[in-house]
C-alpha cells in the first residue's frame, strides 16, 4: 500500500529490536523498492517509534503519514481519502476513525454538536457513557511534520515511561492545533492481524474483494457549465465520470465546510440516470458527507424545492434535460435552489478533469446504506 502512495526512497520503516524477519520479507518481496529502516531500541510507544524518524526528516515541512504494520487491509482510496480530507481541512493532524458495532479495544472518538473533535480515550481509559462511543481510532494518522514533532518533542520533555502517537492529539487540541478525523466504513478496512485467527479473518476479506469486487471506473472527459453537464452515455457520460465529477464537487463541499449539511441526490427516468445517482452517492459518503438518495425517479423541481427544504449543500438530479435519447447528463443546485456561477463551474470543471480514477474517494453503495451515510428518501 505504502509503495502506491510514495516513491520508496520516501519510505521510513520503524521495527523493534527483533523486526529483522520483517526487514528481510520486505526487501524480498520488493527488491527495488529502497526504504530506510529504523530501529526502534525498546518498545517505548508508537510515538517513540515516530521520533526515531525525526533525523531524517529535518529540512522536511511536509505531511507525513504513518501507517501501522497490523492493520494491512487498508484501501488505496481510503488512504487517499484521509489525505485529501487531511488538507482540505487545513489540519495539523487526521485521524482514520471508524464505526464499529463493538468498539472494545479501540481508542474512542470524542467530538461535539459540529463534528469537530474534542478528544480520543483510549480503550482501557474508556469508562461509562464512553464505552457506547462507536466511533473509534483506526491508528493511520496525517500530519504536518512541524507540528507533529514539535508536540511529541514537549511530550518527551514531560517524561514518561512510553510516548503514544495518540498523545499528540491531545497536545495538539490544547494549544490550538486543528485535528481532523476522516472515517472509513468498510469494516473489513480496519480487520488487526495480530493472531491466526485475525489471519483467517482477513484472508477471507481479501477473497471477498476479488471474488465480489466494487464497481469499475471507464475514462474520458468532462464539460461542466452553469446549465450542468451533459454527454453521450458511453462517451462522456460514464460512471468514470459521474465519480470525477462528484469528487470534484465533494472537495468543494469540504472547502466550504459544508458536509454536515449533506447532499441530496435525484434522478430521472433516463437509462443509467438511477445507477449514475447510487454511484454519486457512494462517492459523497466515502468523503463523509450524508447522502439523501431518492428511492424512484422524480422530477428536477421537486429536487431543487427538496434541497431547500433540507437545506442540503447541494442537490443534484441526474437528467438528460431536453436532450435527445442519447444523453444523459447532470444539474447542480445550491441550498437556494440556484444554478452554479460560471467561477464556479469552471473551477469544478477544471478539478473533475484533473482526477484521475484513483484520486476518487469510493464506498459501496451497500456499507454507506449499513453505515447510514446514504439514506433512501421519498419526497414525492
Amino acid at each position: 500500500l505504502a509503495l502506491r502512495l510514495a516513491a520508496g526512497e520516501d519510505l521510513h520503516l520503524v521495527v523493534g529490536p527483533e523486526g529483522d524477519d520483517i526487514v528481510d520479507h520486505l526487501r524480498g518481496a520488493y527488491p527495488d523498492a529502497r526504504f530506510h529502516v529504523v530501529r526502534q531500541a525498546a518498545p517505548r510507544g508508537t510515538g517513540d517509534a515516530v521520533l526515531q524518524i525525526a533525523p531524517l526528516l529535518t529540512t522536511y515541512t511536509g505531511d507525513l503519514l504513518i501507517l501501522y504494520g497490523d492493520t494491512p487491509l487498508l484501501r488505496r482510496s481510503t488512504i487517499r481519502g484521509l489525505l485529501n480530507y487531511h488538507r482540505l481541512k487545513q489540519a495539523d493532524l487526521t485521524l482514520l476513525t471508524a464505526y464499529v458495532s463493538d468498539p472494545s479495544g479501540y481508542g474512542r472518538i470524542i467530538r461535539d454538536a459540529h463534528g469537530r473533535i474534542l478528544d480520543i480515550v483510549e480503550a482501557d481509559e474508556a469508562v461509562g457513557d464512553l464505552q457506547a462511543i462507536r466511533e473509534v481510532n483506526v491508528g493511520a494518522t496525517v500530519a504536518r511534520v512541524p507540528a507533529l514533532y514539535a508536540a511529541l518533542e514537549q511530550l518527551q520533555q514531560a517524561g514518561g515511561a512510553s510516548l503514544r502517537l495518540t498523545d499528540t492529539v491531545h497536545r495538539l487540541l490544547r494549544t490550538g492545533g486543528r485535528v481532523a478525523g476522516f472515517c472509513t466504513y468498510d469494516p473489513d478496512e480496519i480487520l488487526g492481524v495480530n493472531t491466526p485467527t485475525d489471519l483467517e479473518a482477513a484472508a477471507f476479506a481479501l477473497q471477498k474483494r476479488f471474488f465480489h469486487p466494487w464497481r469499475t471506473e471507464e475514462r474520458s472527459e468532462i464539460r461542466f457549465g452553469t446549465g450542468g453537464w451533459r454527454a453521450v452515455i458511453g462517451e462522456g457520460f460514464t460512471m468514470h465520470n459521474v465519480r470525477r465529477l462528484c469528487q470534484a464537487l465533494a472537495n468543494q463541499v469540504l472547502r466550504e465546510n459544508q458536509e454536515q449539511a449533506g447532499v441530496l441526490i435525484g434522478y430521472d427516468r433516463r437509462f443509467l440516470s438511477d445507477r449514475a445517482a447510487s454511484v454519486a452517492a457512494e462517492v459523497f459518503a466515502a468523503n463523509n458527507i450524508p447522502v439523501q438518495l431518492l428511492t424512484e425517479p422524480a422530477p428536477t423541481p421537486l429536487v431543487t424545492y427538496a434541497t431547500a427544504l433540507r437545506r442540503c449543500a447541494l442537490g443534484l438530479v441526474f437528467t438528460a434535460s431536453h436532450n435527445p435519447p442519447e444523453y444523459n447528463g447532470l444539474k447542480v443546485f445550491h441550498q437556494d435552489g440556484s444554478l452554479l456561477m460560471a467561477e464556479e463551474t469552471d473551477r469544478i470543471e477544471a478539478e473533475a478533469n484533473s482526477l484521475q480514477a484513483e484520486d476518487v474517494v469510493k464506498l459501496d453503495l451497500e456499507l454507506a446504506l449499513t453505515a447510514q451515510m446514504v439514506r433512501h428518501v421519498d419526497y414525492t
